[in-house]
């Protein structure tokens, strides 16, 4: 166990999402600013008044534009490194491996925290290339604090002064690509806080990283770290996994952690494809968990699922490789351009989740995908688009929830879709009508659609093959078209 998990619990790290809106230094013991005249940190020349290079429990100010580019020619402690709203495009470097050693920490979680690394800049970049050691004492956190809007890039290793070292990053973006070797947890706070990563293992050797609002966004080769996920921040709250810009497939195999109370959303985004998260996806103690997809990538899931929140899918792939994939009883909402899949190597039948469409449906056909009995329902015309070699079956009905008009239902592609609900009228005046539209395409229609409530438009064989396994399975009093004899065919 780290130092943290033994000196404090984790739900108190939720104090850090209030901190990370407001971090001011704690009084500290001199305050040095860099002169720009100079490019040795060590040397007294190089610091205003030249009064000398900070000691230990001082800090080191940025006051001004870059003219002079710092260097470590020797190693160094100091309590903070701080850059102000004009300080920016600073690369601090070092020579022959020399360190900066970082002593100031908080406390607790929840006590006024003082930023080993504070920027103030809300624009440029600022760098460090130096090694850093996370000099915190026992029980004690050290912080990165960049300013919403401009760039921190530690490319320099993060050792640690005492064993456990926990750090914590926000508000703003961060960029951390070393081989780092802290060996505590690291906390993304602030909704604003975004983390750049190459390799997880610029995240420490610690077990778990906790994701209050932040984002952390995977940039690597690809790779399957061992680090749990743990959303730790406060009720409402979303913690994001993004691999935009990745090179390489990301395979999360943890179990989910929540340790913060109340609800929370664990969502994945992102334009690379290959993504995975194999492990199980839990409620917390006091609220559910919800899942949403976004970007253009895919992700997937695969775990023994249980939590109960909903399931978003906007824009993308989302591979739903396990018969609890989607959880126990959330609705699941289709957005825009969403496609479904699984791409186990067997068929899934997934659990009663209601489906709403809210947009169309693709579906990619790589295997078997039943929905289970959960009712699908729209309340506009959608289209359902089926491919590849699997079969698509909604097993349970498939309800219009619209009070006016016609809205007609298009099922299309080369692939093969079985309906074994019911499909049902819209309440007031609104009426649903069925087409079936490729000359590839199977649909067989299983389910019992006549009597009160079910579906009274047309049903429209345009092109393909449509199986009628039920006496009912054309509604009530619903008009069966044929557009083209050569290319379409029914089969009871």
């Amino acid at each position: 166990m780290n130092t943290f998990s033994a000196g404090m619990k984790r739900s108190h790290i939720l104090g850090l999402a209030a901190l990370a809106c407001a971090l001011v230094p704690s009084a500290q013991a001199a305050i040095r600013m860099w002169g720009n005249t100079g490019t040795d940190f060590n040397a007294a020349a190089s610091w205003t008044n030249a009064y000398g290079p900070p000691l230990a429990a001082d800090s080191a100010y940025f006051t001004n534009a870059v003219v002079a580019q710092p260097n470590l020619s020797a190693p160094i402690a100091i309590s903070q490194l701080r850059f102000f709203a004009n300080a920016f495009g600073y690369d601090l470097t070092s020579t022959g491996g020399a360190t900066l050693s970082l002593n100031s920490a908080t406390l607790s979680p929840t006590a006024a925290s003082s930023a080993c690394i504070y920027t103030q800049n809300a624009s440029g970049t600022n760098t460090i290339d130096a090694p850093i050691v996370l000099n915190a004492g026992a029980g004690k956190i050290n912080q990165f604090n960049p300013a919403s809007g401009g760039l921190l890039v530690v490319n320099g290793t993060l050792s640690e002064g005492n064993p456990g070292t926990v750090l914590s990053l926000g508000t703003g973006q961060i960029k951390l690509t070393g081989n780092n070797a802290y060996s505590g947890e690291t906390f993304l706070i602030g909704s604003a806080c975004s983390v750049t990563i190459t390799n997880f293992n610029a995240l420490g050797t610690g077990s778990m990283l906790g994701l209050g609002t932040g984002k952390l966004n995977y940039q690597g080769a690809g790779e399957t770290p061992v680090k749990a996920i743990d959303l730790y921040g406060a009720t409402g709250t979303a913690g994001t996994i993004d691999t935009t810009g990745a090179g390489g497939a990301l395979i999360l195999t943890n179990d989910l952690q929540v340790s913060g109370a109340g609800t929370h959303t664990l969502a994945f985004t992102g334009d690379s494809i290959g993504n995975e998260f194999r492990g199980k996806i839990i409620d917390g103690g006091s609220g559910a968990t919800s899942v949403t997809k976004s970007g253009a990538g895919a992700w997937t899931i695969a775990g023994a699922n249980t939590f109960t929140g909903a399931t978003t899918i906007n824009l993308g792939l989302l591979n739903l490789n396990s018969n609890n994939a989607l959880g126990i009883g959330g609705q699941v909402e289709i957005h825009v351009a969403s496609t479904i899949d699984n791409t186990s190597a067997n068929p899934v039948t997934l659990g009663n989740n209601p489906f709403l469409l809210t947009d169309d449906l693709t579906y990619a056909g790589t295997r078997d995908l039943k929905l289970g009995t959960g009712t699908v329902s729209f309340a506009t015309g959608r289209t359902i688009t089926a491919n590849g070699a699997g079969i698509l079956t909604i097993g349970g009905n498939f309800t219009n929830t619209a009070t006016t008009a016609l809205r007609t239902m298009i099922v299309n592609g080369p692939g093969r879709v079985v309906f074994n609900g019911r499909i049902t009228t819209g309440a007031g005046t609104s009426t649903t009508a069925l087409t079936i539209n490729n000359a590839t395409l199977v649909v067989t229609l299983g389910g019992d659609s006549s009597g009160a409530g079910g579906y009274t438009g047309a049903t429209t064989l345009s092109a393909g093959t449509i199986n009628v396994n039920n006496n009912g399975a054309f509604g009530n009093n619903s008009v069966v078209g044929v557009h083209d004899r050569f290319l379409t065919r029914m089969q009871v």
